[in-house]
């Protein structure tokens, strides 16, 4: 492979033998080497492939990052996929360095970036939550610097996005999704939905996978629902008007009409909850 372009000591571009662009890392891999002059293979550690359409944005990215927010990205990467029992692309470093390398930058500024989201992410998606909050340790022990845990729900929606290879949109409806059912939930029956009881936590999990195959353009249809259907009205029957107006809220807000199997799915986790 040949070097097309020397970001730092540590970092180049190549191209692959089979003609991939590439981001190659390694100590020293870039020490006194110019384009055309041949990569020593055994000094890489890493290789990002890279996206022809994004080329551009990761070469200003490796232009403009020190290294040690590299390392901080691969460091968080080998701990999700140790944690997580993962297998996860090497994108999430790019998305990551970038993210952690601009919220120290703000954390620096004395410019904070609320997370509107931090409660349904610390809810929904815990163990990625506990390995975002050991994220920031070592955010600090590298650059000095303790970002709050809002950025620990940023960095959570980094890791679901990766894990579930589903982009940062995406990820975002499916909180919103969530929140928007719950709230609807929680003014029907006036009640408070306590993450950390099971019924409450099973529901938001339900709620969490419902979303999941919504955006994902999934649905299925059963037959014979409909005298289990009556059957949950008749053990209360205010979760008629509250299915009713959750149905109509996913309508308005995501453009999709729930089957009358997913009714019936959310009014059974529904009944545990307000029983």
């Amino acid at each position: 492979m040949k070097v097309l372009r020397v970001f730092n000591n540590n970092i180049v571009a190549t191209r692959t033998d089979d003609n991939k662009d590439a981001i190659a890392q390694g100590a020293g891999i870039g020490f006194q080497k110019k384009p055309g002059d041949t990569i020593d293979a055994e000094k890489i550690e890493r290789m990002y492939y890279i996206l022809d359409e994004h080329m551009s944005k990761f070469n200003e990215l490796f232009d403009q990052t020190p290294i040690e927010y590299f390392q901080i990205a691969e460091m968080i990467m080998e701990e999700v996929k140790k944690q997580l029992h993962v297998n996860l692309s090497n994108q999430i470093v790019i998305a990551l360095t970038d993210h952690i390398y601009f919220a120290v930058q703000r954390q620096q500024e004395g410019v904070q970036l609320p997370n509107l989201m931090i409660s349904e992410i610390r809810t929904m998606y815990r163990d990625e939550y506990k390995l975002a909050l050991w994220s920031l340790n070592i955010i600090e022990q590298i650059t000095g610097i303790r970002l709050d845990e809002d950025e620990a729900g940023y960095i959570t929606m980094h890791i679901v996005n990766a894990t579930m290879q589903s982009t940062t949109d995406k990820t975002t409806s499916i909180l919103l999704f969530t929140k928007g059912v719950l709230d609807v939930i929680r003014q029907e029956f006036n009640i408070k939905l306590d993450p950390d009881q099971l019924d409450a936590a099973r529901l938001m999990t339900h709620l969490k996978f419902l979303a999941q195959r919504i955006f994902q353009g999934e649905s299925s249809e059963l037959n014979e629902v409909e005298d289990m259907y009556d059957l949950l009205i008749k053990k209360d029957d205010r979760l008629k008007n509250c299915i009713i107006n959750v149905t109509t809220y996913i309508e308005q807000t995501f453009n999709y009409t729930l089957s009358r199997q997913e009714q019936v799915y959310l009014m059974i986790h529904l009944l545990k909850v307000v029983k």
